[in-house]
């Protein structure tokens, strides 16, 4: 048995189908269902650029007064915070502090890491390759930080952080250096390790 013969004992066993309906009507059909369709995406994208502004109008962002050369410090209301990402984690705990987890991957964006750390209650400075601080440093605020075999631990408690103040994180390729920065006054950055 060939090809041939299969296809005619295929054939055979099929009914035979009409096309009652034009052709052009099936074609407008078919775009009038594209075009709803597409009327659909459309409205949901827009129904997801509303949430988000509403999503980012709740965070109750509200600015510092920039000191010259210095880009304004969002100050976001605390909300809990689980971020793992492969350069850094963030994440707050039960009993009202933040962990920092810095692995030894170097991806990682110093401005999303500031607004995820601001939601979670903690101002931060984030810097790659550099350090900053202040002329003077705000005093009576410690932070927990460990090296481990997984990275560069840190843990902070929001609630303790000086009014006035945020803290400066400094990333390098073999440490990660912070402290304590008055919000306001000039900075002072070096670009190796501290």
């Amino acid at each position: 048995m060939n090809d041939v013969d299969i296809l005619d004992r295929v054939k055979q066993s099929l009914p035979e189908v009409h096309m009652t309906t034009p052709l052009e009507e099936v074609v407008d059909q078919g775009r009038t269902r594209r075009r709803r369709r597409r009327s659909r995406l459309a409205g949901g994208g827009l129904v997801a650029a509303v949430a988000l502004a509403i999503s980012l109008g709740a965070f109750e962002a509200t600015r510092t007064t920039p000191s010259p050369g210095r880009a304004s410090v969002l100050k976001l209301g605390h909300s809990a915070v689980h971020i793992q990402l492969a350069g850094y984690s963030i994440n707050s705990n039960t009993d009202g502090t933040v962990t920092i987890r810095f692995t030894d991957e170097q991806s990682m964006n110093p401005t999303y890491m500031q607004q995820v750390l601001a939601k979670a209650g903690v101002p931060a400075l984030i810097r790659i390759g550099s350090f900053c601080h202040t002329p003077t440093q705000p005093s009576g605020f410690e932070v927990s930080d460990r090296q481990g075999p997984q990275g560069n631990v840190m843990v902070i408690t929001p609630s303790a952080m000086p009014a006035g103040a945020e803290l400066s994180i400094g990333y390098f390729s073999d440490q990660v250096a912070w402290t304590m920065i008055a919000i306001g006054q000039p900075l002072s950055c070096v670009t190796s390790d501290p």
